[in-house]
């Protein structure tokens, strides 16, 4: 493809250059999204760069620091917010981040102005923490208070008999109170 009709192909879907340039998005990728959108399939542009965002993450196990570092760029710079939280979720979910990776991403991520972002990383520096720690009493307290249902549902397969009936009594959802209540039943 010629330059003139990339840069249009990107403008289109609402890419950047540094898409292509970061080895996110490849140039055939490109034109098949074009076509696409042009025959009215799919005429949110989005939906194409989410797409592409969630193919680039599945081909990969973890991310360098620079590849990590690409992918929050175009995450943060991206104007469509609801799209940028699903691509920030994903990248917690498929990812195995290092630390410092974890840490960078929470930094990057705290930096937008977006209502999700508060629920979303508190949500997995709970998950992280108990994925490395395990659920001590404070860190249970804190799940609880926290009032996620994704934690407290994750909770619930480590949670102790007393626990699950805490769980069971003030759970933040019906499905977390009957698993809490189901689970309980099984333990002796």
């Amino acid at each position: 493809m010629e330059d003139k009709v990339i840069s249009d192909n990107l403008s289109l879907l609402g890419y950047t250059r540094q898409w292509l340039d970061y080895g996110i998005l490849m140039v055939d990728d490109l034109r098949k999204q074009c076509e696409d959108f042009q025959t009215g399939e799919d005429t949110h542009s989005e939906h194409y760069r989410y797409g592409t965002f969630r193919r680039y993450l599945t081909s990969k196990r973890s991310l360098s620091d620079e590849e990590l570092a690409n992918y929050l760029h175009l995450v943060v710079a991206d104007d469509d917010g609801i799209m940028a939280g699903a691509a920030t979720q994903d990248l917690f979910s498929l990812i195995s981040l290092t630390d410092s990776q974890f840490k960078y991403t929470c930094e990057k991520v705290d930096a937008l102005d977006e209502k999700w972002k508060t629920r979303l990383l508190a949500r997995q520096k709970l998950l992280r923490l108990l994925k490395r720690k395990g659920l001590s009493p404070s860190l249970f307290t804190d799940c609880l208070r926290n009032g996620d249902k994704i934690v407290q549902e994750f909770i619930v397969d480590l949670a102790d008999k007393q626990q699950l009936a805490e769980l069971a009594a003030s759970g933040v959802t019906k499905k977390v109170r009957s698993l809490a209540t189901a689970r309980a039943r099984h333990i002796t």
